[in-house]
């Protein structure tokens, strides 16, 4: 039998958070519809075509090049070995938003950065599941990025594996 390690789980990880984010319409609109109320638009029937333009599961890097009006959520996992050689690790989901000046204010009031981050909360805060224990909303903070952008980033801790 092959031995067991934290990366045997991964990409179980990535494609379980893959399947919560392409199934929730609100952060589907909210990140690809460029109207000050994207929620009262109808459901996006071709999720699969927002990947790659508005959601990225791999590697992406936003730097001054980037001139779109629009927003974007980056994904990526982190993994920390825990002291004491007890072979065990911790795992953190990353979720990295980021919102063109121009799209930052919706009809209401409210940011679209910030409900992008509610609808992801609501996806994975306080979750449980068979491929990842519970997730628990460590913290949101601002991060840098070009002028013309807002950014954002949200990192969900997964414990209490069953």
């Amino acid at each position: 039998m092959a031995k067991q390690n934290i990366f045997n789980e991964i990409d179980n990880i990535k494609l379980r958070a893959e399947e919560e984010i392409l199934k929730n319409q609100n952060l589907l609109k909210l990140l690809s519809i460029g109207h000050d109320d994207p929620l009262s638009k109808p459901d996006i029937t071709s999720v699969s075509k927002l990947v790659d333009k508005y959601v990225f599961f791999k590697p992406k890097v936003f730097d001054d090049t980037v001139t779109e009006t629009q927003s974007f959520l980056l994904t990526d996992i982190r993994i920390t070995p825990i002291r004491g050689g007890s072979g065990f690790c911790g795992i953190d989901l990353i979720f990295t938003i980021i919102v063109h000046n121009d799209l930052f204010e919706l009809f209401d009031g409210k940011t679209r950065s910030y409900q992008i981050a509610n609808e992801l909360t609501e996806s994975f805060n306080n979750e449980y599941g068979t491929w990842l224990g519970k997730c628990k909303l460590e913290t949101c903070y601002s991060i840098e990025v070009p002028s013309s952008y807002q950014g954002i980033r949200l990192i969900f801790t997964m414990t209490d594996f069953k």
